[in-house]
């Protein structure tokens, strides 16, 4: 079995257990075909692509998160708030 075919099919097999959005799919799918194709500096630059691109979206969610986070302790605020007048 070529390197792409399994790399293939282990990502089919994880694509639900892990918390992988669309982008982070995509990017280690385009990954798959440079594998075992070329010599070692050309793999080396693939993964190191790959890395780079991995680390832009893991930037992405972790704003993401921090923006979300605020978000979810306002609400949590103003509903703790709204239930102390409501047992007023």
């Amino acid at each position: 079995m070529p390197a792409s075919e399994a790399w293939a099919r282990a990502l089919q097999e994880i694509d639900n257990t892990w918390a992988l959005t669309a982008a982070d799919t995509a990017i280690l799918r385009d990954l798959g075909p440079n594998l075992g194709t070329s010599d070692r500096q050309d793999q080396s630059r693939y993964l190191q692509m790959a890395m780079k691109q991995l680390e832009g979206e893991l930037g992405r969610a972790e704003e993401l998160a921090s923006k979300n986070g605020r978000l979810w302790r306002w609400l949590g605020l103003l509903g703790g708030l709204f239930l102390a007048l409501l047992l007023l």
